[in-house]
């Protein structure tokens, strides 16, 4: 009888996690791939542009700085659910990647600082865009695809600001 007993609790126990480990299964690695790794540059871009918005001389890095740190933490905040029901926690650090960017620019100032930084934040934008656009063609997670389509036009303005930013330096 007990043997009987510890079966169907397992039984039972297996069919109520059974939808959320679908729920897990449902995105496909190349999602979840794509969430991690927009979750990492967000906070990347955030810190990089908390970095110049101290630092910087220059008022239009400044600004766009600025608006790179709001930008992304809006981001990251809609990304932050998707990433929950997909069981990816978000990142606490800096990748090393990005952790030498960042102690590159902590260490540098003025017109040296700006460069690097807009030199950082155009690479960064170049690949997220093609990232965000491949994503919103071949996703599969349909709230993951949804989010990503409403970013595209924003992450594409960002590297047109940043585009502009970097000649206006020259």
């Amino acid at each position: 009888m007990p043997r009987t007993h510890i079966a169907l609790t397992l039984a039972a126990s297996l069919l109520a996690i059974a939808p959320l480990r679908a729920l897990a299964q449902d995105a496909s690695s190349d999602d979840k791939m794509f969430i991690k790794n927009a979750m990492e540059a967000d906070l990347a871009e955030i810190q990089l542009s908390q970095i110049v918005v101290e630092k910087s001389v220059n008022a239009d890095v400044k600004q766009f700085a600025q608006q790179m740190i709001d930008g992304h933490t809006k981001l990251d905040e809609q990304v932050k659910p998707i990433a929950q029901k997909m069981n990816i926690a978000p990142p606490t650090e800096l990748n090393a990647k990005h952790k030498s960017t960042k102690a590159k620019l902590e260490a540098e100032t003025g017109a040296e600082l700006d460069r690097n930084y807009v030199d950082a934040m155009l690479h960064a934008h170049e690949d997220a865009v093609s990232n965000f656009q491949k994503e919103a063609s071949i996703g599969k997670d349909a709230e993951l695809k949804q989010a990503v389509n409403q970013a595209v036009p924003i992450v594409t303005e960002h590297l047109q600001m940043v585009q502009k930013l970097k000649s206006s330096l020259k």
